[in-house]
Order: structure tokens, then sequence, then C-alpha cells
């Protein structure tokens, strides 16, 4: 999860939960209050723009 401050220009990295996760409790500090916040996918190894899934077992 990342975090814009108000009236910020940038992302902050502000949590990472593992994978398999639905959902995670976040409360805002002092400061973060009217923050914009986003959810990325960290990435480990070599990006790539090819998608990969895999359904049904």
């Amino acid at each position: 999860m990342e975090l814009r401050r108000k009236d910020g220009d940038r992302y902050d990295p502000v949590a990472v939960v593992g994978p398999d996760n639905e959902s995670t409790d976040f409360a805002p500090l002092p400061g973060e209050r009217g923050a914009a916040s986003r959810v990325r996918a960290f990435v480990h190894g070599e990006r790539s723009n090819t998608v990969r899934l895999r359904t049904g077992g």
C-alpha cells in the first residue's frame, strides 16, 4: 500500500501484506488525514508485461 500526503507529489510505501491476503487494517498517522492511497503489486525478480493466471487447481 502506498500513500500520498495531502498536497504531496509522490506516493510512499506504508504497508506490505503477504500473498493471498484479501484485507488489511491501516490507521492514518497525524498528518496523513486527507491523503490518497493506492495498492500496488510488489515485484520480486525481473519485471514482465506478460500476465499469467492459473485457475482451477
